[in-house]
């Protein structure tokens, strides 16, 4: 398990103890989540505790369990915290959704437009899903790359998928 201290905390032996002690419950939140038994609140704690120390993937590891309980507001604030890096495509493309169908939040498509932007490049679903908004009208937002902030630039990457035989695309839902 790695350890990170962030900011300009200054390390002391009670610092160093508490660190100990959210990496211990942390990890002990991970096991008793490994039980089918277990209780939501003590496992929420623990992983509340680890998550405000900045133990590693506790923040990740707190919004996928509140996403498990179908808490997804819970869970966006956790994920946003994490600044939605560390991600799987799937993962994120399931988040973007949430913006556009307004669970867990209001409805935000260019909240869903910046997420998809992300992973466009590498994703065809992300891609098509981007385009969608765009032909819907739903978002005008293409990212913050002057390059790649306008829908010419992502419907060319489309036409070259195509092109390549990489990917067969239908823009209606």
């Amino acid at each position: 398990m790695n350890i990170r201290i962030t900011g300009n905390s200054k390390v002391t032996h009670r610092n160093i103890d508490m660190i100990a002690k959210n990496v211990g419950n942390y990890s002990y939140a991970l096991q008793l989540q490994k039980n089918p038994n277990y209780s939501f609140h003590q496992v929420e704690k623990l992983l509340l505790d680890a998550a405000k120390a900045n133990v590693f993937d506790s923040k990740l590891d707190l919004a996928n369990f509140y996403k498990k309980h179908r808490m997804f507001k819970e869970a966006l604030y956790w994920f946003d915290k994490k600044s939605f890096w560390g991600l799987d495509h799937n993962l994120l493309i399931e988040i973007a959704s949430w913006y556009e169908e307004g669970i867990g939040t209001e409805v935000n498509y260019d909240k869903a437009a910046e997420l998809y932007i992300r992973i466009a490049h590498s994703n065809d679903e992300a891609l098509r899903r981007l385009l969608l908004l765009h032909k819907d009208n739903k978002t005008s937002y293409l990212g913050t790359i002057p390059q790649r902030n306008n829908l010419q630039y992502w419907q060319n990457l489309l036409a070259r998928r195509i092109k390549q035989g990489y990917w067969n695309i239908n823009l209606t839902k």
